[in-house]
């Protein structure tokens, strides 16, 4: 009896640390074509940036770009998978950190057009979850925290455009986006 009990532990240890293991790689994995979805957004033509991050997601997922509640999908996976969505530069695409979730990436390589797209698609409102925070230097940091970093900091602020940081934070707050100390 003892040794069916400890051949049994083993077994679910291992099982276990397997698919801990299978999950790890598998978020990596979909981490890298999400980001590769991202970075591939800004090249492509004929849709608009935001339309081109949202097929690709939906095509990883297996759907078809016309399926019906696609903001739903869509949002639901990016909600879901938040803090496991972690982007690294990508070449000339440079942001504030190496490493940072996707949404922060977009906002940190200038890919406004995702913003843009899901605040002119009124079916995404409601539905994304913007106050997914990281702990960063010990501080809660939401994607709101994030634009305001950008927003007051003279010397980062002029690496990017102004106006357009201005609106990201007014389509984020619009979304629901709260800054860390909020939450």
């Amino acid at each position: 009896m003892k040794i069916v009990l400890t051949i049994l532990l083993i077994v679910s240890f291992s099982t276990v640390g397997f698919l801990q293991s299978g999950t790890k790689q598998k978020s990596q994995e979909m981490a890298a074509i999400v980001c590769g979805t991202l970075f591939g957004s800004l090249n492509e033509g004929g849709f608009t940036t935001g339309e081109k991050f949202e097929r690709g997601i939906l095509e990883e997922l297996g759907y078809d770009a016309n399926v019906a509640d696609k903001e739903a999908i869509v949002s639901d996976f990016l909600n879901k998978n938040a803090h496991t969505l972690i982007c690294t530069t990508n070449g000339d695409a440079e942001s504030i950190r190496d490493r940072e979730q996707v949404l922060k990436k977009a906002i940190g390589i200038q890919f406004n057009g995702i913003f843009e797209y899901m605040r002119a698609n009124g079916n995404y409102k409601g539905k994304i979850n913007f106050n997914i925070y990281e702990i960063i230097d010990g501080e809660i940091e939401t994607l709101l925290d994030y634009l305001y970093k950008i927003y007051d900091d003279e010397e980062l602020l002029e690496e990017y455009d102004e106006v357009e940081v201005y609106k990201l934070i007014k389509i984020v707050t619009s979304f629901g986006g709260k800054r860390g100390s909020e939450l």
